[in-house]
């Protein structure tokens, strides 16, 4: 029989992550830094990582790439 609670317990509360994961898609120029500062000031940059990673969230979004037409495709091969 297992024991129930093995191993580390977490610092942040789901809510702590609920609430870094939207501050994060919120406002995507926000360093890890000033994400903790403002929703849990006791943990590490790495742990905001670590909670944003879990939901699939990066702080980069890709841009779109500008679509080449036949006119703009010649201008940039000359």
């Amino acid at each position: 029989m297992e024991k129930e609670g093995r191993g580390r317990h977490p610092k942040t509360s789901k809510a702590q992550d609920q609430a870094m994961v939207e501050e994060g898609l919120k406002n995507r120029h926000n360093s890890h830094q000033d994400i903790a500062k403002k929703i849990a000031p006791d943990v590490s940059e790495k742990t905001i990582k670590r909670r944003q990673s879990k939901k699939n969230l990066k702080k980069w979004v890709a841009q779109e790439r500008a679509h080449l037409d036949e006119a703009l495709a010649e201008k940039k091969l000359k």
